[in-house]
């Protein structure tokens, strides 16, 4: 079987909403969905939730990341989102959209299909990770970010140095790292492995919200 999972997933096993306080003091809550639907909480409740805490700043993975920042946005409330996974997502609320990660899979796809006419193919394994040179490359990159046109040019500017010290080997998953509860879960100077991060059993120290189901 040929399973293919993109870098910008890591860490991500379950959906999230995060939103940043409207009086600048950070992170307000942070809902891992993929535990609260099996609770009865869709994903348009959970954003309603968020916004009407004063958040000013919401992370989704799904539409409503931008149809519901949109909708607050026309009643005056200052508000953003950074929607997921479509890369022509912020066509879909313009006006709030500060930009989308979203995946690839055409590369992919091609080099597989290629080998199976080939008759080289075999089961495998693909964690495939974007091409630095242009993470917008459809023909390369299996991971890219498409900037919304609201993106102040100075944060646009900083997503392209963030960008460019992850090019040049920057890993943010680098001890020491503890879980949320002070648990440590990265010495100092280790290097966390695929497993780590992609199995990650709790939320990280400093994130606030539900790490596992009640």
């Amino acid at each position: 079987m040929f399973r293919q999972i993109s870098r910008s997933t890591r860490g991500c096993p379950h959906a999230r909403y995060g939103c940043w306080g409207s009086d600048g003091s950070g992170w307000a809550g942070l809902t891992r969905l993929g535990r609260r639907l099996d609770r009865g909480e869709g994903h348009r409740d959970a954003a309603e939730r968020l916004l009407a805490a004063q958040c000013d700043l919401r992370l989704g993975v799904v539409a409503e990341a931008l149809t519901e920042a949109a909708r607050y946005a026309q009643r005056g409330m200052k508000v953003w989102a950074i929607p997921y996974d479509y890369a022509n997502a912020n066509s879909e609320g313009p006006s709030v959209s500060l930009g989308v990660p979203y995946f690839t899979w055409g590369p992919a796809y091609v080099r597989n299909i290629r080998a199976a006419m080939n008759g080289t193919w075999s089961s495998h394994f693909e964690w495939n990770g974007p091409d630095w040179a242009n993470i917008n490359n459809p023909n390369k990159s299996a991971v890219g970010f498409n900037k919304g046109s609201v993106l102040s040019p100075a944060a646009a500017a900083g997503v392209d140095r963030f960008v460019s010290e992850l090019a040049q080997g920057l890993n943010l998953w680098k001890g020491p790292i503890n879980l949320q509860d002070g648990t440590p879960y990265l010495t100092a100077g280790q290097t966390a492995t695929e497993q780590q991060i992609w199995y990650l059993p709790k939320l990280l120290q400093g994130m606030q919200g539900q790490s596992v189901s009640k």
